[in-house]
């Protein structure tokens, strides 16, 4: 009986193995007439001498894959033919060879994928990539059954072809329909209650609750401003009360003195200059000042020394003064002046406030202003 090659069910390729014989051989290896080594999977193998086909396990045995062994002794000039058959690879085909359609059962797994998105071949399609167009004449749907979303597609008897409907786990097809991709972002986005951006206009507006679910915009408020509660909504009101905004403090580290004519001498007290930028128009300024300073003359006559507080360049109090006594020999005093003194600066620019001393009198007048003397500017 001559075998049957190959098996009807199987795809094969081969390797042709000829080689023309010396005399007396009775195996086959090596390489043959083109160089061409004999490989072979056992059990896949044809053998031809002089065109005959041999009978595998008669006329020769095949085992190991490079030799053929068991033949009648050969005679020089026998011709002999190898053809080595081996199973065909799908994984080693070119994809541009593949057409048609490929059966479920022609498949070791149950899922493929197709231009990275993996396809189970259940039914179902798990997406991985980007989709320029889908045809169905079912609805596809989620898996749950809460919160399951079912995407159906518009037929062409709508009156809006293409379009997506969203619809929720009731079954009940929601009326929000969208004819493009981004239109089907805003459908959901108002499906699922969320607060659409464009509700806020302006960069510190607030998004609160006017009504149970129903958000509102509350613009910004002014500089200065405080949040408050009317008619049970937020609003913006200006801050009321005697509360502190903001404290600037200054004091002297050192001695500073000054000296002059004591009807010409105006001179800053150095260290007691400080400043502050009110947050709104209406706010005070709560100035509070304190010194120890010792003040000298020399003359006849009685003078005075007067301490001012400027704001800018303008003068707006006078602080205590003190009072020297004439006579003929030079005099000294020491003195601690303080002052308290509420302003309205009306501005929310940056206002300096300073002290400065000024002596009267004929003699020449001079004062020392002792360290830890200070300045203190509230917004109140």
């Amino acid at each position: 009986m001559i075998d049957q090659y190959p098996s009807p069910s199987g795809v094969l390729t081969s390797l042709i193995w000829r080689k023309t014989m010396s005399g007396g051989e009775t195996s086959l290896s090596g390489y043959d007439n083109a160089n061409q080594a004999l490989s072979y999977t056992p059990g896949q193998e044809q053998v031809y001498l002089n065109g005959i086909l041999l009978v595998r396990g008669d006329d020769y045995t095949a085992t190991n894959g490079t030799s053929i062994t068991g033949l009648s002794a050969l005679s020089s000039g026998d011709f002999v033919q190898v053809n080595c058959y081996n199973n065909f690879s799908v994984a080693s085909m070119p994809a541009t060879s593949i057409t048609g359609t490929i059966a479920n059962n022609q498949l070791a797994n149950s899922a493929i994928t197709i231009n990275g998105s993996s396809v189970s071949l259940g039914g179902s399609v798990t997406l991985a990539g980007d989709i320029e167009s889908v045809t169905a004449s079912s609805p596809l749907t989620g898996g749950g059954t809460t919160g399951a979303v079912t995407v159906g597609i518009q037929d062409a008897s709508t009156s809006q072809k293409g379009a997506v409907q969203l619809s929720d786990s009731t079954s009940t097809t929601s009326s929000i329909l969208a004819a493009t991709p981004t239109a089907v972002k805003s459908a959901y986005d108002l499906a699922a209650a969320a607060i659409p951006k464009n509700l806020t206009t302006t960069t510190g507006d607030i998004i609160y609750a006017s009504g149970a679910n129903t958000p509102a915009r509350l613009g910004i408020g002014s500089t200065g401003q405080v949040l408050t509660v009317s008619g049970g909504v937020p609003s913006w009101a200006t801050a009321s009360g005697g509360a502190i905004k903001q404290i600037v403090y200054a004091k002297t580290s050192s001695n500073t003195s000054a000296s002059g004519a004591a009807t010409s001498t105006v001179v800053d007290v150095t260290g007691l200059t400080a400043s502050i930028t009110p947050t709104s128009a209406s706010s005070k300024i709560w100035v509070s000042m304190w010194m120890q300073s010792y003040h000298s003359r020399t003359g006849s006559d009685r003078a005075q020394g007067f301490w001012k507080l400027i704001r800018g360049s303008t003068q707006i109090a006078n602080a205590e003064h003190m009072v020297i006594a004439g006579n003929d020999i030079e005099t000294y005093t020491s003195f601690i002046a303080s002052l308290d003194y509420v302003d309205s600066p009306n501005t929310t620019s940056s206002t300096t406030y300073k002290i400065q001393y000024n002596g009267t009198g004929a003699g020449d007048e001079s004062f020392t202003c002792y360290s830890g003397a200070h300045i203190l500017l509230m917004e109140i």
